[in-house]
């Protein structure tokens, strides 16, 4: 498996390569538009020109492609790498949702059995143990329901 792989941006009428981004081997798990938005990031570092090119669904939120380094050569804005670093620590995020819900169905690992003298919902605990999700969060939320 490599560590990136090569993503095209074609020309919306010729379907012509306008430029082609190595994107790094975690995007491949991301949605083309997404793909395509970081390809569009990383065209400012070569200067490429995007005159023509199909940028139709890029995700683009956050991006500020007007940013220039001191070498004159157009750079992926210090906000969009906070916004690229965001968007990755939420995909963690999820994914360890995800794994603690498949846990709670029986899907992952072993359900604990039920101890004498434990509630009806004794699974809990270990549930927001597996999703990450702490005292200070839950009370937050039930404050809100007051």
């Amino acid at each position: 498996m490599t560590d990136t792989f090569k993503f095209a941006i074609k020309h919306r009428l010729t379907d012509d390569v306008v430029f082609e981004a190595e994107l790094g081997a975690h995007y491949e798990s991301y949605s083309r538009g997404v793909q395509l938005g970081a390809a569009v990031q990383l065209s400012r570092w070569e200067n490429a020109d995007l005159n023509g090119a199909d940028l139709n669904g890029a995700d683009l939120r956050g991006a500020l492609l007007a940013a220039e380094n001191r070498e004159g050569k157009w750079a992926l804005h210090p906000a969009s790498q906070v916004a690229v670093a965001a968007y990755e620590a939420g995909q963690a995020d999820a994914e360890k949702l995800q794994e603690a819900i498949l846990w709670a169905l029986g899907c992952r690992g072993r359900f604990p059995p039920r101890e004498q003298g434990q509630g009806g919902y004794w699974w809990r605990t270990e549930l927001r143990k597996r999703a990450g999700i702490t005292a200070s969060a839950i009370a937050g939320i039930t404050e809100e329901k007051t």
